[in-house]
């Protein structure tokens, strides 16, 4: 039996910076999606590169989404990610799950939690990957 993916996304990169949308409550197929898709893109990054997330409309995971995201999370220090950029409303159940599965702090690479685009963008920008909140026309 085949389960329907459920949650969704949007993912695009801008110039050393991965940005990706999450809407919805996932379950085990739409992880895995995100993560063939979030791969794919990833894989045209520089050598350092950032991310960000936009997470206010994501409406959490099931549980076997959390070992996905821990291996994308691997598979992305590995390939060059140093700065993460959370994007989302103070949730500490949002929080307790994301600090589940994503590292605060490893090596090079640092992770924060904004409350707005605005300034996870400036705090990206500052750290040296020139980010805006709106996509290049």
């Amino acid at each position: 039996m085949q389960y329907q993916s459920h949650g969704h996304f949007e993912i695009w990169s801008e110039d050393a910076t991965v940005f990706a949308e999450l809407h919805g409550c996932w379950n085990q197929e739409g992880g895995l999606e995100f993560e063939r898709e979030f791969m794919r893109v990833a894989s045209d990054m520089p050598s350092q590169w950032a991310h960000l997330a936009y997470l206010n409309d994501w409406d959490l995971c099931t549980p076997e989404v959390t070992e996905i995201i821990m291996r994308l999370v691997d598979w992305c220090l590995h390939q060059g990610l140093v700065r993460a950029a959370n994007i989302y409303t103070p949730s500490a159940i949002k929080t307790g799950l994301l600090n589940k599965m994503i590292v605060q702090q490893e090596g090079k690479f640092i992770r924060r939690i904004f409350d707005n685009p605005e300034d996870g963008a400036l705090w990206l920008t500052e750290e040296g990957y020139p980010t805006k909140t709106s996509r290049a026309a």
